[in-house]
């Protein structure tokens, strides 16, 4: 996917039985996982993250897996909305949060447009009324507790009033408040750009000893930088160049210097030797596992390892284990620098 293709999605998070109405509207990346929409929603909401939550998209349900989980769901931060398929305006699918007192939300898709690249995500456009104060006992407490503090008379009125967060007033919105929140949230990953994860495993598996590889997260942009590069921005007279390599030199010196760009994994970090021991260890077939295993000791092991996969018509299979674990090595890297990807 281009990132011409990329998009965004207006949606419409409404708390189900609320009156007068409770909700937000905000805009996000659509390759955003269903675990970054809950801590969308969880701040744009104003609510503490403190309980259970889970979506229910088309029959299936998606959460945070843990041994307490029911076995028929699925993992919230392993599905994005473009895996949604929420192609169709109006499409609406249900959030739920706090399992005791039963926060039901709709999560209603207004629009779906192209991604904006000076825009940030994710941002709230609008809402309306404070969200309930967590453990309130639900739509009927709430509306119980706003009742009470409403009457000066009643016997448990100054509990109540003493019970609500310093200032509360269910009637306030604040949206440059709920931006900020966001953006506190979700730090330099609200401005940066969606990136490729198939372009970050093709720079990861090629890497080489004379080159490496690095990403720039605000624009997405994958940028090698040589061994040859190196010398030209150390040069000190820049008319002994060629003039492609003086054109070069700004971006080289903003990849190299500033800090701005995040180098890739390079050979020696992703070891692949290390890749092709354990592609040996998968194997079923025992005598085809000790072949390999022989192959990779001794000199020339890369050499012997491919002339070995050849001859007993493992080389499709290896690649696609070697597929597997160079996806796998992305992610974790994507995910540990809080860079999304699609």
């Amino acid at each position: 996917m281009t990132k011409g293709d990329e998009r965004e999605l207006r949606l419409k998070i409404s708390l189900i039985g609320a009156t007068p109405p409770i909700w937000r509207r905000v805009v996000v990346r659509e390759a955003i996982t269903l675990a970054d929409l809950h801590r969308t929603i969880q701040v744009a909401m104003g609510w503490l993250d403190c309980h259970l939550y889970e979506f229910e998209v088309k029959g299936k349900r998606y959460t945070t897996i843990d041994p307490d989980t029911p076995d028929d769901a699925l993992a919230s931060d392993a599905v994005t909305l473009r895996d949604l398929r929420l192609r169709r305006r109006d499409t609406k699918f249900r959030y739920d949060y706090d399992f005791g007192d039963n926060w039901r939300h709709w999560i209603e898709v207004e629009r779906i447009d192209p991604i904006d690249p000076d825009a940030t995500y994710p941002r709230c456009l609008a809402g309306r009324r404070a969200c309930p104060p967590e453990d309130s006992g639900g739509l009927y407490g709430y509306a119980r507790i706003l009742d009470i503090v409403s009457d000066p008379q009643h016997p448990e009125h100054d509990e109540f009033a003493e019970w609500l967060p310093p200032g509360f007033d269910a009637a306030h919105f604040d949206l440059q408040e709920v931006n900020a929140l966001l953006s506190q949230a979700f730090g330099e990953s609200a401005t940066r750009a969606v990136v490729s994860l198939q372009d970050v495993v093709i720079a990861m598996s090629d890497q080489g000893q004379e080159w490496e590889s690095f990403l720039d997260p605000n624009s997405g942009e994958i940028i090698t930088v040589t061994d040859e590069d190196l010398m030209a921005l150390e040069t000190s007279d820049p008319d002994l160049l060629f003039d492609w390599q003086r054109e070069m030199l700004p971006r080289i010196r903003e990849v190299v210097e500033t800090g701005r760009c995040l180098r890739l994994p390079d050979s020696f970090e992703i070891h692949e030797w290390a890749i092709m021991e354990r592609f040996c260890h998968s194997l079923d077939e025992s005598s085809a596992r000790g072949e390999l295993l022989d192959s990779i000791h001794g000199g020339g092991a890369f050499r012997v390892f491919r002339r070995t996969l050849d001859r007993l018509e493992l080389r499709e299979q290896w690649y696609a284990y070697r597929q597997d674990e160079f996806e796998q090595m992305a992610r974790e890297w994507l995910e540990a620098n809080r860079i999304p990807y699609t």
